[in-house]
């Protein structure tokens, strides 16, 4: 039996604090020439090409290296605009040459270990602080200094790169460590201090572009914002593709809305529109639109071969979706409690499969990437079809040829626009999920 790869350089990170991706650990050539002003020279020519922050913290950082610039720890600190995330580290060690790419949860604000942190200093009053860990002031001060003593390192130092007026996203900071007793301070700092604000510049136009992913993958889907980030923003442009749509609508939406003020309805389709999303992007389904409490998503599929790992993704993130909003009838979530009137909740999901384009629509100056098609317009027909059968969850024909499970048929149905019947199947009732 093959051994299972152990991690070459474990490391841990706080609360709310994820390894997002690791480097390669590659370092650079060590036959060349290394300077300060060899990595002066690189991040005003060839740094310019980076896109990628992770290669380009690593890069810097083994240059610093081979250049014999006593830094054995290097952080750069980024804030970002994120429905979840307040923004992204990157952070090298010398003693392995690894480089961490993390994710810092919006929770890491009020965290405590935060807040007593050099790094809160910075980030929210500009400060730069420095000195030795084993200081038992500046220890007694900032916690983490046990922590840095204990690694052997002796001399610290986390700086703002950008000014702190700016808003938070834009915020760039540098956490520095060294083995060498005063290793960040004198001819060193100089010397770091002119390397870090011109990478700072290669940052924030990596930062620029991350934040723009991130807003084009929060508000359009990740497939969507690819897209429209890499040209594709003219009215008509896109392509057909095939897929399983999957449509579905809230039930009782009016009567909810009716009975709830605006603020407990939004808590409960955020709620509502969690348990779909988490289950659809857990099977590489891609969520498009929310269109008041409606939601549509794609599965795609390129080669027909691949049409019923399509099919069973989208059946399995719908019946997955239908649990999770069984869960929160039987034990809602915390935002939920002590709001009366919305239970039970209830949606019905319809699934078809078929070609659609998927691309820009709209006016000259507003567009919206969507699909559209017969394939889409067929299955919000069928979702319409939920409440009349009183089943949760519809499947076409096309679907249901694709799937493995023993779906009971329940005939064929005439659809509003829609010229031929139509012929529909829905999980046997006793596999149903019960509204």
């Amino acid at each position: 039996m093959a051994r299972k790869q152990l991690d070459p350089a474990p490391r841990s990170y706080a609360a709310n604090i994820s390894l997002n991706r690791r480097g390669t650990g590659a370092r650079i050539a060590e036959d060349a020439e290394h300077s300060a002003d060899t990595i002066e020279h690189w991040l005003l020519h060839d740094a310019l090409n980076a896109r990628d922050m992770l290669v380009l913290v690593e890069q810097f950082c083994s240059r610093l290296a081979a250049a014999g610039i006593p830094v054995s720890r290097l952080a750069m600190n980024v804030g970002t605009l994120h429905p979840q995330l307040i923004g992204f580290s990157w952070i090298w060690e010398a003693d392995d040459g690894f480089c961490d790419e993390i994710r810092v949860e919006i929770g890491t604000l009020n965290h405590p270990s935060y807040r007593r942190s050099p790094l809160y200093r910075t980030i929210e009053f500009g400060e730069t602080i420095g000195g030795d860990p084993h200081d038992p002031e500046l220890a007694a001060r900032y916690p983490i200094m046990a922590d840095l003593a204990a690694r052997g390192f002796r001399d610290y130092l986390v700086t703002p790169i950008t000014p702190i007026g700016g808003p938070q996203q834009h915020r760039i900071s540098a956490s520095l460590a060294s083995m060498q007793v005063g290793g960040l301070s004198g001819t060193n700092g100089d010397v770091l201090g002119r390397l870090l604000r011109l990478l700072s510049m290669h940052v924030a136009r990596l930062t620029a572009a991350l934040i723009s992913q991130n807003i084009a993958a929060a508000y359009l889907g990740e497939a969507a914002g690819r897209q429209v980030l890499e040209g594709s923003i003219q009215r008509g442009a896109g392509a057909p593709i095939t897929a399983v749509v999957l449509v579905s609508d809230l039930r009782r939406s009016t009567e909810i809305s009716e009975l709830l003020p605006p603020e407990a309805m939004l808590a409960l389709l955020n709620a509502y529109f969690e348990c779909l999303t988490e289950a659809i992007e857990a099977r590489d389904g891609e969520v498009l639109k929310f269109v008041g409490d409606g939601l549509l998503a794609v599965f795609p599929f390129d080669d027909p071969g691949d049409a019923s790992t399509a099919a069973a993704s989208a059946y399995a993130a719908a019946t997955e979706a239908l649990e999770g909003i069984s869960r929160v009838n039987i034990a809602p979530p915390q935002q939920l409690q002590g709001i009366d009137g919305w239970q039970p909740l209830r949606t019905g999901i319809a699934l078809h499969a078929g070609e659609v384009f998927f691309g820009n629509i709209g006016s000259q100056d507003r567009l919206d990437f969507t699909v559209i098609g017969p394939a889409v317009n067929m299955a919000a027909r069928v979702e319409s079809m939920t409440k009349d059968l009183q089943r949760p969850l519809l499947v076409t024909g096309p679907v249901a040829s694709l799937l493995s499970q023993n779906l009971e048929p329940l005939g064929s149905f005439s659809l509003r626009g829609i010229a031929d019947p139509v012929q529909l199947y829905a999980p046997r009732t006793k596999d149903a999920v019960e509204e």
